[in-house]
């Protein structure tokens, strides 16, 4: 099965979406080429790739995209800028967080749930008084939930 997800990932011929979602599930794989597999979805020039990338980088457990998902987090484009929000969580990357206070007041709605989910994922005083800050401002109901689990113990 991982030799189809693979496969799936770095052909060309096949629907983008289907190797986007290939290359993320190839980040969960203890598998020599996924990086290599990654990297080529970030060379490729193509968004929906490039977010895949970054999915997979937060899927893998491998703090050395640390780097990338950092660049990441002020790209242009809202899909990318969701997806480094969610792998820096997902690493808890600790570099992260100025970034991520950055996209907390992101124009893109859902990139603002990652971003608020990934602080608290990782955690720390910067991130906990970002989100009590936040709490007390915002007067959405659904980033309010959002913001309460990500301060939940």
């Amino acid at each position: 099965a991982l030799n189809a997800v693979i496969d799936a990932a770095g052909d060309e011929g096949e629907e983008l979406e289907v190797r986007r979602r290939a290359t993320e599930s190839a980040g969960f794989a203890e598998y020599a080429d996924a990086g290599a597999l990654i990297e080529s979805a970030i060379d490729s020039g193509l968004a929906s790739m490039g977010a895949g990338a970054l999915r997979a980088m937060g899927n893998s457990a491998d703090e050395r995209w640390e780097p990338d998902v950092l660049a990441a987090l002020d790209d242009a484009r809202p899909d990318i800028r969701l997806e480094a929000a969610r792998a820096a969580g997902s690493l808890a990357l600790g570099g992260a967080v100025d970034g991520l206070v950055r996209l907390v007041d992101d124009p893109d709605v859902a990139t603002r749930a990652v971003a608020v989910w990934a602080l608290g994922e990782i955690g720390g005083e910067l991130a906990r008084g970002v989100l009590e800050a936040l709490l007390i401002e915002t007067d959405d109901p659904a980033l309010e939930e959002t913001i309460e689990d990500a301060l939940a113990p």
